[in-house]
């Protein structure tokens, strides 16, 4: 539906070139809707839930704190994925740690890649969207944690443009 409003930049998005792993992945799209219902889209977890077909997200959003995803897995929440707010500018930039627990894999520093995401409010009704996943060279099972965001993007990307662009949450400035 907004597919011309959504530009997707970044070569490596096929997944059936596996062959040269990039270390990061690059997403930029703009998105009809005001940095502020971009904002709640991936910070709130009433959304998150939403956009992300059950997932769960516990975090405060503030610099230090524990950031936790959870999925429904037969009667208990079990967390996914975990890591740690490293900067945070409220309707602007997002950046946090991130490990995926289901992989079976150490849970050290050295395994946790970085998620950012930079929301610049166009003056025009929407947001430019840029979303960076960094760090896949250096973590353990790093290939396929590569592919596993990229599809994971492929789905989900087009659901989070369209539940962003339905909040319609406007600056109360």
């Amino acid at each position: 539906m907004h597919s011309k409003n959504q530009k997707v930049v970044n070569h490596s998005f096929d997944t059936n070139c596996c062959a040269q792993m990039e270390n990061s992945i690059l997403i930029r799209t703009n998105i009809p809707a005001e940095p502020e219902s971009v904002w709640q889209a991936i910070t709130n977890s009433e959304h998150l839930n939403q956009i992300f077909e059950g997932l769960k997200c516990y975090c405060e959003w503030t610099v230090g704190a524990k950031v936790q995803f959870t999925q429904q897995q037969g009667k208990h929440d079990r967390v996914v994925e975990k890591g740690e707010v490293i900067r945070v500018s409220a309707q602007n930039l997002l950046e946090y740690t991130s490990f995926p627990t289901q992989m079976g894999l150490r849970d050290d520093l050295e395994n946790y890649i970085v998620i950012c995401y930079v929301l610049l409010d166009n003056y025009d009704g929407t947001t430019h969207l840029s979303i960076t996943q960094k760090g896949y060279n250096y973590v353990e099972g790093g290939l396929d944690r590569y592919i596993a965001a990229q599809k994971s993007w492929k789905k989900y990307l087009p659901k989070l443009i369209a539940h962003a662009s339905n909040l319609h949450i406007k600056s109360e400035a």
